[in-house]
């Protein structure tokens, strides 16, 4: 078991415990709204797998398709495997 707050920090923890206080109740939102970024439509996410099955580059993928890269390897890390082959 952890000793007090006070002996462990060497000082008074109520800043520690204002943050608690005042992040705990945004993080309980979660349940009623789902937190970050949209997901990327089904069709726009079909475009990307179409272009990268035909082997095209992650970069010119999401460059053409107008998403940002991140989204491109998001979808071709669930794709799996080589891209040139299944084509």
């Amino acid at each position: 078991m952890l000793p007090n707050c006070r002996s462990y920090c060497g000082s008074d923890c109520s800043r520690r415990q204002t943050t608690r206080q005042r992040t705990e109740p945004a993080l309980s939102l979660r349940f009623y709204r789902s937190l970050g970024r949209p997901r990327i439509s089904a069709a726009v996410e079909k475009r990307i797998q179409d272009r990268l099955r035909t082997g095209m580059s992650i970069i010119k993928v999401a460059r053409e398709v107008g998403v940002g890269t991140g989204a491109v390897q998001r979808i071709a890390r669930e794709m799996g495997g080589p891209f040139a082959a299944a084509a």
